[in-house]
């Protein structure tokens, strides 16, 4: 076990070091988190907290671990897929919105961070809705595409007003505004193409 770092009387945990760097992220931004912020935050020496994260590299990745382990999956459930599809896209976009650049930080990421097995769970959840396998795959991207525009978006305005911003709104009017065109959309599709597979088979 690492010896109290100096100022504290017990060691630090790895979970404790996650959750500071959580707390930072929310507040100053991806961006403008660094090792030294974190052991200031933290009471302790900058060396300290090498003893649990190699690199801001590996930080990076914790936050973006601890974040998403947050949100539901995109997988089949006995709700309409409507309701699950527009549950996800929003409580992943207010996950991520909470810690600022994390967002783009994905967005620059191979596959944009997302796993096989997520692209695989999801390609499921279309499938199992009555999307075509081929639609489904599309179905899946159009949606990750939209969510992950949307968050580079935010990141850019950082909640400033201006002219792509009216005084009314918030920001989560614009998403799920958003998010009900594209379920509109998808449902066309899905009509579509369960009247295709009806004609073939009749």
């Amino acid at each position: 076990m690492t010896p109290p770092a100096s100022g504290r009387e017990t060691p630090l945990s790895r979970d404790e070091v996650v959750e500071a760097a959580l707390e930072l992220t929310r507040d100053v931004g991806l961006n403008r988190l660094t090792m030294r912020g974190l052991a200031n935050a933290l009471g302790v020496s900058p060396m300290a907290t090498y003893h649990y994260v190699a690199n801001k590299e590996e930080l990076v990745q914790l936050v973006a671990g601890a974040v998403s382990a947050d949100w539901p999956q995109l997988e089949p459930s006995e709700l309409p897929w409507d309701e699950v599809l527009r549950q996800h896209v929003l409580q992943v976009w207010e996950a991520l919105r909470r810690y600022p650049g994390l967002g783009s930080h994905l967005m620059g990421l191979p596959a944009a961070g997302i796993t096989e097995g997520a692209v695989e769970r999801a390609v499921a959840f279309f499938c199992a809705a009555g999307f075509p396998p081929s639609e489904a795959a599309l179905a899946w991207s159009v949606t990750e595409t939209y969510l992950h525009g949307r968050l580079s978006v935010d990141d850019l305005l950082s909640g400033e007003t201006g002219p792509t911003r009216v005084d009314d709104l918030r920001a989560r009017d614009y998403v799920e505004y958003a998010v009900d065109i594209l379920i509109d959309g998808l449902q066309v599709r899905l009509t579509r193409a369960r009247s295709s597979a009806a004609g073939r088979s009749g």
